[in-house]
């Protein structure tokens, strides 16, 4: 009875249970329907990421603050669990006397002494502090020669670092040696705290540098760099159709020579061929006639190209016209035979001109010289050399106007290129002392494009023909208006008294009279030649005839302390005393020689009173005779003793200044 009894009160409390769990079910879904849980049900719990951190030198930190959402946590070790999306920083404060240098890692951003990022990812980078020392220490540079160097080549090394002489850890040095010709950095050298590194090498096309780096560590640095004696190679590739010979000084070999060694390529093109480049490391170089010499300073290849004709490389822009090249039977081409007359036809378009033609020896880079033709404007012509050539045309808009080189002034145009019909505005200044003694204005086809001088007298002005002009103005000394009466526009001694009177060397005996046939003093003399030299200071030169405040006082000291002149005695000059022909050519002798110009005379085999010469005046009077300076006072008689006069006196003077140049 008691089994059965139990049996019914489970079986009566698992079919309660059972309704209870309907029940719930049906209130779960609303429509009486349980529902089985899912994974889904577990994604409210947040996803994690650990972050980890590196601090090397730790024991040199102050604090290190990290916060997660902008809350102070503490982590314990080098690394903490955070939910992904989570900002993060860490901030590390250095101890006194050290620096903070960072290393964010894939994800963080670097901010002073604080690495942060605003949203965690589970594939975050891990970011590195490295505590570094502040305080500087000395790098010691040096250099050191290898012992298979010449003691005569164990000179002009020397090293630099940047920064120079001292550095804190952590700091990039460079290290920089310099080197003379001939030498190399056969190894470079670290130490500090006893272990030894090697500076890392920098590329540098310049073999007189070398650079290298490294990293300062919290100790002072040794650097050395040894030095060695290099060797170079010259090698020739590319010679077909050719060959090239390399001559070295001393007979060394091509792969081992020294700095500075003389070297000389000789082309040897094949028949038929020429020379079409010449390149060193790549690059074009220009050669003289089919060689080349110089000094080595680098290794260096040679590469040589031939060529079965001779180019002519045109060089224009279309945009302004067109060029083309002929032979000598104008037949249209571009190779040609060395020597060949080569024509060029330059064809500017409307309204455009030819600014400049050159042609350029391709090998030498010498220019080659063009004529224009002198029937068309448009041919120029030149020789084919033995190498390509190139032609550049430039072209302008409208015609040119050129200016020729001039003396004693200048010009200028308002313009440097016009069309036809422009009005062109022609400025000339003249130098001091001098006038424009004409200006003329041509066509390259030779005709005359005439100027009008404008009603100010301060510019010219005419219109441009439909061809290029060149102006060219001549000048000549601003002549002053001579108030002699006794000086004729036909007198022999006019342009004498004229140069005299201009460059203030002579003035006349009046206001109205120059007194030609007058005669001249010892006193006016030397005054004349000190004005044309420029009147140079002297203190006194000791005569007691002329005292200071004597006209000629300045001019008789420089003169006798410069030997140009002598006293009549050791303490006279006589001043006052008439100068004789061969007095005023010895004088004038004299200062060609302090001068420095050649003195070297002439024969004076003709005059018939050439013995009466003093010996003194003998060099003098021949070197005057030779150069032009005097002249016979009839075509057989020299007169050396004779008195000159003043017209003869300006005479000279005027020949003697040509003379001078």
């Amino acid at each position: 009875m008691k089994s059965k009894t139990v049996k019914l009160i489970f079986t009566a409390l698992a079919f309660c249970l059972l309704i209870s769990i309907l029940a719930m079910g049906a209130l779960a879904t609303g429509d009486g329907t349980a529902e089985t849980p899912t994974d889904s049900d577990t994604s409210s719990t947040p996803e994690t990421v650990n972050v980890s951190v590196s601090i090397t030198g730790s024991e040199h930190t102050s604090s290190v603050v990290v916060k997660v959402n902008n809350e102070e946590i503490t982590p314990s070790g080098t690394s903490f669990e955070v939910n992904v999306g989570s900002s993060v920083s860490i901030t590390v404060t250095p101890a006194e006397g050290y620096k903070v240098s960072i290393t964010p890692g894939s994800g963080w951003y670097v901010n002073g002494n604080t690495v942060y990022t605003t949203s965690v990812t589970k594939n975050m980078g891990s970011p590195s502090f490295k505590l570094l020392s502040t305080t500087p220490h000395r790098i010691n540079a040096t250099v050191s020669y290898a012992s298979t160097m010449d003691e005569a080549n164990k000179y002009g090394a020397y090293i630099t670092t940047d920064p120079s002489s001292y550095a804190c850890e952590g700091d990039t040095v460079t290290v920089t040696v310099s080197l003379s010709g001939g030498q190399k950095v056969s190894a470079i050298s670290g130490s500090a705290n006893g272990q030894n590194f090697t500076p890392q090498e920098q590329s540098s096309s310049n073999s007189s540098y070398k650079h290298y780096t490294f990293t300062m560590p919290d100790s002072e640095v040794n650097i050395n760099a040894l030095i060695d004696k290099t060797t170079y190679y010259v090698r020739v590739e590319g010679t077909n159709h050719g060959y090239v010979n390399i001559y070295v000084a001393d007979g060394k070999n091509t792969e081992a020579l020294e700095y500075n060694d003389w070297v000389e390529l000789r082309i040897n093109p094949d028949n038929g061929y020429y020379i079409k480049s010449v390149k060193a490391n790549g690059n074009s170089i220009n050669i003289t006639g089919n060689t080349h010499s110089f000094r080595v300073t680098e290794n260096v290849t040679f590469t040589v190209e031939f060529t079965s004709s001779l180019y002519v490389n045109r060089i224009y822009s279309s945009w302004y016209g067109s060029v083309t090249t002929y032979n000598r039977n104008w037949q249209g081409q571009s190779d040609f035979v060395y020597g060949d007359t080569v024509y060029v036809d330059v064809s500017p378009k409307d309204g455009y001109t030819v600014k400049e033609i050159t042609v350029t020896d391709d090998v030498t880079g010498n220019t080659v010289g063009i004529s224009q033709s002198t029937t068309d404007k448009d041919i120029y012509y030149f020789t084919m050399p033995a190498h390509p050539v190139s032609v550049k045309v430039e072209f302008q808009e409208g015609y040119a106007i050129k200016i020729a080189d001039t003396k004693y002034g200048k010009v200028t145009a308002s313009a440097e290129n016009a069309d036809e019909d422009d009005i062109i505005y022609i400025t000339v200044k003249p130098n001091d002392g001098y006038a424009l003694t004409r200006l003329k204005i041509e066509t390259d086809g030779g005709d005359t494009v005439l100027a009008e001088k404008s009603s100010f007298g301060t510019y010219y002005y005419f219109y441009m023909p439909d061809d290029n002009v060149t102006v060219t103005a001549t000048f000549g000394i601003a002549h002053k208006e001579m108030p002699f009466t006794d000086v004729y526009t036909y007198s022999w001694f006019h342009d004498a008294v004229q140069f005299v009177y201009d460059n203030d060397i002579m003035n006349g005996v009046s206001d109205t009279s120059f007194n030609p046939d007058g005669t001249v003093t010892r006193g006016m003399i030397v005054t004349m030649l000190w004005r044309l030299a420029g009147e140079p200071y002297s203190f006194g030169g000791g005569f007691s005839d002329v005292p200071a405040g004597h006209y000629c006082y300045s001019a008789a000291a420089w003169a006798a302390r410069n030997g140009i002149v002598n006293g009549m005695t050791s303490t006279t000059f006589e001043p006052d005393s008439n100068i004789t022909r061969e007095q005023l050519v010895t004088i004038l002798y004299r200062y060609a020689q302090y001068l420095g110009y050649s003195t070297t005379g002439s024969s004076l085999y003709g005059f018939t009173d050439a013995n009466k010469v003093s010996s003194y005046a003998t060099n003098a009077m021949s070197w005057a005779v030779k150069h032009g300076i005097i002249s016979g006072v009839t075509t057989s008689t020299l007169v050396p003793a004779g008195t000159a006069t003043r017209a003869q006196a300006a005479q000279m003077f005027m020949s003697f200044s040509d003379f001078l140049g």
